[in-house]
C-alpha cells in the first residue's frame, strides 16, 4: 500500500519479499509488473462506461485487452454471462466466525435466529449483509464510509448482543474489541478448470518476465 507503490515496494522488497501483490495498482504504471490480475463485479459491471468523475471506472473499458486475465466475481446469476472479453468466474463465500478476543471458530449457523449487529467500514457491503442474512441471522447494520477509520464508539453498543465485521474492518479494531466482537472470513471459491487456468496464466506470465 502507499500512493508511491514503487518506494513501497522497494521497502518490501529490502525486508525480504519475494512476491509482491499490490491491490489497485493498475493505475501504477512505474510499479514494474509480472502480470495483472483485473477483477470485476459480475452485478455492476462498468456502471455508466464512464471515467472518474462522470461514472465509477478508473480506466477505460479497453484496458482489459492488456491485462493478464480478467476475472468475474459472480454474485448469483448476474452479468457474467454476458461479458465480452475471455474471463474466469469466482464467487466470495463466507467462512466462520472467529473471536476477536479468544480466537475461538464457530460456525455462523450458531447465530441463526439471533439478533446482531453488523460493522462495515468497506466498499459495496451489501453483498456481505445479504449473506449473513441469508442465513437467518437478524441483522442490524452499521455503515461507514470505506476506508473509515473506526473508533471504539463505532463498535460498542449498549447490549451484549455479537458484533460482527469483516477481516478489512477487524484488523483496525483488534486493539478496541471486547468479547462480542467477531470476525467473519470470507474465502474465494472457483471451479477447478478456471482455478487451473488461473494459475497456468499467471506462471506462464511470471515465467516470461524473467526470461533473460
Amino acid at each position: 500500500s502507499g500512493p508511491d507503490r514503487v518506494a513501497a515496494g522497494q521497502l518490501a522488497i529490502n525486508a525480504g519479499a519475494e512476491v509482491l501483490i499490490s491491490d489497485d495498482g493498475l493505475q501504477h504504471y512505474r510499479l514494474q509488473r509480472d502480470c495483472e490480475l483485473v477483477v470485476v463485479d459480475g452485478s455492476r459491471m462498468f456502471g455508466n462506461g464512464y471515467l472518474l468523475p462522470a461514472g465509477p471506472l478508473r480506466e477505460p473499458i479497453n484496458r482489459l485487452s492488456r491485462a493478464t486475465m480478467v476475472l468475474i466475481n459472480q454474485r448469483g446469476n448476474v452479468g457474467a454471462t454476458s461479458f465480452p472479453q475471455p474471463h474466469i468466474i469466482f464467487r466470495v463465500v463466507l467462512g466462520e466466525m472467529r473471536s476477536c478476543v479468544t480466537h475461538e471458530s464457530r460456525s455462523l449457523t450458531y447465530l441463526k435466529g439471533q439478533k446482531i449487529h453488523v460493522v462495515t467500514a468497506i466498499g459495496h457491503p451489501h453483498a456481505f449483509i445479504s449473506a449473513l442474512e441469508a442465513l437467518g441471522i437478524n441483522v442490524n447494520v452499521h455503515l461507514h464510509p470505506d476506508h473509515a477509520a473506526l473508533t471504539r464508539s463505532d463498535i460498542d453498543f449498549s447490549d451484549q448482543l455479537p458484533v460482527l465485521m469483516t477481516e478489512k474492518d477487524a484488523v483496525k479494531c483488534k486493539h478496541i474489541a471486547d468479547s462480542r466482537h467477531w470476525i467473519v472470513a470470507s474465502a474465494i471459491e472457483f471451479n477447478d478448470v478456471d482455478q487451473n487456468q488461473l494459475l497456468h496464466c499467471v506462471r506462464q506470465a511470471i515465467t516470461r518476465s524473467h526470461v533473460v
